[in-house]
């Protein structure tokens, strides 16, 4: 591929990853403020296109890298795993079923809300996307370091959150979305409780009051009468909404989700913001550590060995004096750097004689 056009599609990349973090982010700020479910469904369906399109990106990558007998370099090396968990996992297991729910009617969600929030959690490795880009003309190896440095951590934050998913969905630890079923299942065998110790006409009459109770509910169907509704739009595919039909299907109550999916957005938003500050950090601080500390020093002496004219000393921390570049750093000043200013000294003295006596001779 011409070098031209390959920059001019990373760049694209580039701005679509960006554009792709920015969609996470609004999306679970929009969530998190418990906006109208069609906006969200908007996002979603955004973010099925993105997904899609990181996969075609994996595919291509992965595809070259089999022809090149590159694949272990690509895939380990150069954040191969992080372009497939960015992409592969959250199109087939997330974006897509909610693409073929929402505009071709089709339902073919493999996972169970818990593992759907647990599977939701990776998208973050799209981040790692960018930790790779990380460039530096002045030299390969700072570039190299924080990338690394970057990448890992990053990455471990990432694999933090995630393994908090997946523990809770094992019910190793406890899990919001197992507390929320069990208030659920609680507030309707309450209500099956009630329906079998009383009359149909008390327990009708019953109804209205008891579900005043309970906020979470927004709407209460008995046969072909509605006890409770309440400011909440009622639409069939809203994933805030949860249906429990019981006695026969004579017997439906309509939970609500928002406040769940509200405190599950916020943080996601904690963790996202928890991710950027620490490569923020990393690209700030730490990369200005590495360049005074390693990467200014190793260098200064690279340029003193390649160039006859360059005699810089290199400049020694009080505080760093004991590290091992430092005294490399210094045995360089003394030695090296002082045998190359008196060899400098010693030309520079011979090429004046040598002018000295031409000029003698010259006036003979």
């Amino acid at each position: 591929m011409d070098k031209k056009i390959h920059d001019r599609l990373e760049q694209i990349i580039n701005i679509l990853i960006i554009l792709s973090l920015f969609q996470i982010f609004i999306q679970d700020f929009f969530l998190y403020l418990r906006f109208s479910y069609r906006i969200i469904v908007l996002f979603k369906i955004i973010s099925f296109f993105f997904d899609l399109l990181f996969t075609i990106e994996f595919l291509v990558k992965f595809i070259d890298s089999l022809k090149k007998k590159d694949f272990v370099s690509y895939f380990f090396y150069n954040n191969g795993w992080a372009d497939f968990l960015a992409s592969v996992p959250l199109l087939f297991f997330i974006s897509l079923p909610v693409f073929c729910k929402e505009i071709l009617g089709v339902n073919f969600n493999l996972l169970s809300d818990q593992m759907f929030i647990t599977i939701e959690s990776i998208k973050f490795f799209r981040v790692l996307k960018l930790t790779g880009k990380i460039k530096n003309p002045k030299s390969i190896m700072t570039e190299r370091n924080i990338t690394i440095i970057t990448t890992t951590v990053a990455a471990s934050v990432i694999m933090f959150f995630v393994l908090i998913s997946f523990l809770q969905e094992l019910q190793i630890l406890g899990s919001p979305y197992k507390k929320l079923r069990e208030k659920e299942i609680e507030i309707t065998n309450n209500f099956i409780g009630l329906y079998k110790s009383m009359p149909e006409s008390n327990f009708t009459e019953l109804l209205d009051f008891q579900t005043k109770n309970f906020n979470n509910i927004i709407l209460l169907r008995y046969k072909d009468k509605i006890f409770y509704n309440n400011i909440y739009e009622l639409t069939s595919n809203d994933i805030t909404i949860f249906i429990e039909s019981i006695v026969k299907d004579k017997f439906e109550i309509f939970f609500t989700r928002k406040d769940f999916f509200s405190t599950i957005a916020f943080y996601r938003l904690l963790n996202f913001c928890l991710i950027f500050f620490v490569i923020f950090f990393i690209v700030v601080f730490y990369k200005r550590f590495f360049i005074e500390s390693i990467a200014k020093p190793i260098l200064t002496m690279k340029k003193g060995f390649e160039e006859i004219s360059f005699i810089e000393a290199v400049k020694i921390p009080d505080k760093y004096k004991e590290d091992e570049i430092f005294v490399m750093a210094k045995n360089f000043n003394l030695r090296w750097l002082n045998a190359k200013i008196r060899k400098l000294q010693e030309l520079k003295l011979k090429k004046t004689g040598i002018t000295l006596i031409n000029n003698e001779r010259g006036r003979k």
